[in-house]
């Protein structure tokens, strides 16, 4: 059974089920990467790197 929440570096990471296969949501990853904590996702450094990962190409 995977845990349903899972910390990085003092950041809580959702972690969801898909087909027994651990997903993150998109925002908590985004939070993980650099460091922001809280649930602001208002604040620049949220947005700018939101949408820079968002141009990544689905790769799977």
């Amino acid at each position: 059974m995977l845990p349903s929440v899972v910390e990085f570096d003092g950041v809580c990471l959702s972690v969801v089920d898909r087909a027994g296969r651990p997903w993150i949501a998109f925002p908590d990853l985004v939070r993980a990467l650099y460091g922001i904590k809280g649930d602001d996702t208002s604040v620049t450094p949220f947005v700018n790197v939101e949408r820079a990962l968002r141009r990544v190409p689905n790769s799977g």
